[in-house]
């Protein structure tokens, strides 16, 4: 599946200022070298990837699939630490938008958003201790880019005592972050003290823009998102 994404998107560069990107992404994971290695749990042999011949390219699917693969494996390994430091910390998942832009604003865009979410952390009501952060990017079907964030919070327990934030609160403290005339669209999430918040990780850490959205997209909205997200 991912080898037949990262088809589409080596065509969709090829010709143009970024072609050096489709002969990358053409011979991504054309060499895979397998080794069978000792299974100590299974007590047998099992396969496992040596080497390979990857790209690196920030909108192959491949590489993309990878990388998600690799922060998952990261956050996993750090969680159970994390939880006996912290055995009473509880999360919340937050979804934090602004509104769309032209596909030509989205750098400036992505950079007022990460701004405001920093002006949000540093307010007397922010609840966290800890937290991780991803920048997700949609099409709109008007050709608009809608930049948003994806927060997983960890907070003290008394949070849910006399420091809880409401639906409400939470949207007058994004607002006032983004310093905006708007009320920007925000969701927030509570996970139960009882649930690990394994999911909710996998969540954050996954694609920064969907393959559909780069696949389907038309050819110059395509492109310019790569000047956009560049570096």
């Amino acid at each position: 599946v991912h080898r037949a994404e990262s088809d589409q998107i080596a065509a969709n560069f090829k010709g143009t200022e970024f072609n050096r990107y489709s002969e990358r992404i053409n011979f991504c994971s054309q060499f895979l070298d397998f080794r069978l290695v000792p299974d100590k749990d299974e007590g047998a042999y099992r396969l496992k990837l040596s080497s390979a011949r990857l790209c690196h390219a920030r909108q192959c699917q491949i590489c993309a699939w990878r990388r998600s693969l690799m922060y998952k494996a990261r956050a996993y390994r750090a969680l159970p630490a994390v939880i006996v430091d912290y055995p009473t910390a509880r999360y919340l998942f937050l979804t934090l938008t602004i509104k769309n832009c032209a596909i030509g604003d989205l750098r400036v865009t992505i950079k007022h958003l990460n701004e405001s979410f920093a002006r949000l952390t540093k307010l007397k009501a922010w609840p966290g201790i800890a937290y991780i952060k991803t920048v997700e990017v949609t099409r709109s079907k008007d050709r608009t880019a809608h930049p948003h964030l994806h927060v997983l919070v960890m907070t003290k327990a008394s949070y849910f005592g006399a420091n809880y934030i409401s639906k409400k609160e939470w949207c007058a403290l994004w607002k006032q972050s983004v310093r905006t005339d708007y009320t920007p669209i925000m969701d927030v999430q509570a996970i139960k003290a009882k649930d690990s918040p394994v999911g909710l990780l996998a969540e954050v850490i996954k694609y920064q823009t969907k393959p559909n959205d780069l696949i389907f997209a038309d050819r110059e909205w395509f492109l310019e998102y790569t000047r956009q997200v560049h570096g």
